[in-house]
């Protein structure tokens, strides 16, 4: 005596036809630094931001705070990407140095802040928490002690999904930094890369 009721898609089509949706990687020839009052330097060392999206991730070329004058967790830093876009992935590469390879000032927890409009103060009215991030050592093994299988996941950078559902269309990006590997207050990494749907 039972009834079951379920409700058919405004195309008449059940089960409804999946939309799909081009992933691109996002020019990075639109970025462009943005540097607010409260956000940390990345130009120690020879370092700049930029050099986050140049395109190489060799051990020399890299975005590097100050270590030697180390900041308290968390920090951030902010960036144009040139257009807006919704974004859906976002692959990070820290230094390929040895030492620094899930170890030092490299990435450990981060989170991701994104809006439409350029930011007119410096405060985090009107940024919205687009993904939390973990970078996730293969081996589990303490730091300065690397497998083959950590390394090839650090050369392959680490992949994190930004979530579709109720994410906006942004422009200008947030790093918030809550970790590190060494747990001290001063970053390094080598390259990132956002790709959007089309």
């Amino acid at each position: 005596d039972a009834i079951d009721e379920f409700t058919v898609s405004e195309k008449g089509m059940f089960p409804e036809e999946p939309v799909t949706r081009q992933v691109v990687l996002v020019n990075k020839r639109g970025y462009k630094e943005l540097i607010l009052d409260s956000d940390i330097r990345l130009n120690a060392w020879a370092g700049a931001l930029y050099k986050g999206w140049d395109g190489d991730k060799s051990a020399t070329n890299f975005a590097h705070s100050d270590n030697t004058a180390m900041k308290e967790l968390p920090f951030w830093y902010t960036f144009d990407l040139g257009q807006e876009c919704q974004l859906c992935k976002y692959i990070h590469w820290g230094n390929p140095t040895e030492n620094r390879i899930f170890d030092g000032g490299s990435l450990r927890k981060w989170e991701i802040y994104g809006r439409a409009d350029k930011p007119e103060a410096d405060t985090w009215d009107g940024w919205i928490k687009l993904a939390s991030c973990e970078s996730m050592k293969p081996s589990g093994q303490p730091n300065g002690q690397n497998t083959q299988e950590d390394r090839n996941r650090w050369f392959a950078g680490e992949e994190f999904e930004i979530p579709v559902k109720g994410v906006p269309t942004v422009r200008y990006i947030r790093i918030k930094v809550l970790d590190t590997w060494s747990g001290e207050g001063w970053i390094l990494f080598s390259e990132f890369e956002f790709y959007k749907y089309e």
